[in-house]
């Protein structure tokens, strides 16, 4: 402590200098740093030698007793000091660069800092033309980093705005990408600015409110993104090992920053090991993002805040791609449809049925006349109900069973028998796709002859903490060929429907029990 511009040079008494791995308070007033420094012999002949020197002070340096540079003017108080840059690089002549022993004297004050604001010193030496390269190809990767955060955002808010079902989701996917944008904004305005140290105090601190928005929020965005059991859970976890970071951070001494870093990978690996027994898509993706970060902590602990912007914006691009893949094959889905759906209403268009259909006309109008206009409105009440729902992704039970009855009704004055459709349905509101329901009881009636004259066709729907499932039985008629699952026209039409409507969150099932072909859809109920 104190001031002496006598020992910057080489040769001073060396009693007065306590020597030190690090301070054990933050010094007051001017003080100064000495440090011995060996050359090997042709080091200038290989390098561009320069010195970076970090620190929340003011101050001057000198290599061998000349001053070589200074950054902010060092005071005596505050009012005398002027803050230098938190960053400064100093060349060094190559006169002074010769084998053996130098020596490294820093003159510094650091009266200005803010309250909180610990004193630290680093200082570095580097090749200049190193140097420079690493530093232009960081910015490069940070600028890059940057603007894709920056698109990911707009991308994710219009897509939330598009998407009201999913908008928690894709607005957390906007937020993180913003956390990971104001990390890399602050990294780069310290790095690429010469902000003087309090400036650059204030704004790494700020870097932290994003750091712990990303700390909490990828494992909740992991969590909604599959659609894990105890959603908040995981982001608790997280807070809990950032808390007991801090603890140990404090009592041991360690490096906060790492342990809550290892911490946050650990945990990260624990969500895809889970999803992974789950034999979830692209749970790989999860484990192993979070495993390569724990390996790199072991290469470069000193951009721990990148490696968390660089799993943020890995997410958010998964979720893209898997976007672009749900829109592809919800496209393949629409277009398989659209196809069946042709083929099915095709089915009821087809020549001999509208031939049968004229027939029965004719017939009516000759046996029973006062039944043939009934018969020609019930034709056109389900071509009208056919033509409604057609071009819709789901209708709702209470439409569907219209469609039902109309075709009941239509073949019961057809065949001569009185078919009906029964139902056990407690909400009439809820939504399937269109003809489902249709197609099994026409199915019914394809692969069975009926002689009695009354045939009964079952709907009924139960509901539970799975989802919903719907139960249609139909009875065997004396001859039948409803043995066996078909994979028919209508078999593929259902199926494709549900895929369409439903993804994969749905399940059919179907066979005899009984005197009955009974075919049960299940619904999964959605988190």
């Amino acid at each position: 402590m104190g001031d002496d511009l006598l020992w910057a040079e080489v040769e001073i008494e060396p009693e007065i200098w306590q020597p030190m791995d690090a301070m054990s308070e933050s010094p007051e007033g001017i003080f100064w740093i000495r440090q011995e420094i060996e050359l090997a012999p042709g080091y200038s002949r290989f390098h561009d030698p320069v010195i970076i020197l970090e620190s929340h002070a003011a101050f001057q340096i000198f290599w061998d007793g000349h001053l070589i540079g200074q950054s902010g003017q060092v005071g005596e108080t505050a009012q005398d000091e002027t803050p230098g840059f938190a960053r400064a690089i100093f060349g060094l002549p190559p006169a002074l660069m010769t084998a053996g022993s130098h020596t490294l004297a820093i003159r510094t004050s650091s009266m200005n800092r803010a309250p909180g604001q610990a004193f630290f010193l680093t200082v570095e030496f580097a090749d200049a033309g190193t140097l420079i390269r690493s530093e232009r190809h960081r910015n490069a990767l940070a600028g890059a980093a940057a603007g894709l955060s920056l698109l990911l955002v707009v991308l994710f808010i219009y897509i939330a705005i598009i998407r009201p079902a999913q908008r928690g989701r894709f607005l957390l996917a906007a937020g993180l990408s913003a956390a990971a944008l104001a990390i890399i904004a602050l990294e780069l305005s310290t790095q690429a600015f010469a902000f003087s140290y309090p400036l650059t105090f204030w704004l790494e601190n700020m870097a932290a409110l994003p750091a712990v928005m990303l700390y909490l929020g990828l494992p909740l965005f992991v969590a909604l993104r599959f659609e894990l059991q105890q959603v908040f859970l995981w982001p608790v976890l997280a807070g809990a090992a950032l808390l007991a970071s801090l603890l140990a951070g404090h009592v041991v001494a360690a490096d906060t920053d790492l342990i809550a870093f290892a911490a946050l990978c650990f945990l990260g690996m624990g969500m895809g090991i889970t999803l992974l027994r789950a034999a979830r898509r692209n749970a790989v993706v999860i484990f192993s993002a979070f495993a390569i970060c724990l390996i790199t902590i072991f290469l470069d602990r000193q951009n721990l805040s990148f490696f968390l912007v660089a799993i943020a914006i890995l997410f958010s691009a998964e979720l893209v791609f898997d976007l672009v893949y749900q829109e592809i094959r919800m496209a393949r889905l629409s277009a398989k449809a659209s196809r069946l759906q042709v083929e099915v209403l095709s089915r009821h268009i087809q020549p001999h049925f509208i031939m049968n259909s004229l027939t029965t006309v004719m017939e009516l109008y000759e046996t029973r006349p006062d039944e043939a206009v009934g018969f020609i409105e019930d034709l056109a009440a389900e071509f009208r109900q056919f033509a409604r729902m057609a071009d819709q992704t789901l209708v709702t039970l209470d439409q569907e069973i219209v469609l039902c009855r109309a075709h009941a009704g239509l073949m019961s004055r057809r065949m001569g028998k009185d078919l009906r459709v029964l139902t056990d349905i407690a909400d009439m509101q809820a939504m399937l796709p269109p003809g489902v329901i249709h197609t099994l009881l026409d199915n019914a009636l394809t692969h069975n002859s009926y002689d009695a004259l009354e045939v009964v066709f079952h709907l009924a729907q139960t509901t539970d903490a799975t989802g919903t499932a719907y139960i249609f039985k139909a009875p065997f008629g004396e001859r039948t060929s409803h043995r066996s699952v078909s994979s028919g026209t209508g078999t593929r039409y259902i199926n494709s429907r549900l895929n369409e409507a439903f993804g994969n969150q749905w399940s059919l099932a179907a066979g005899p029990e009984e005197d009955k072909w009974v075919t049960r859809i299940h619904i999964e109920a959605r988190p």
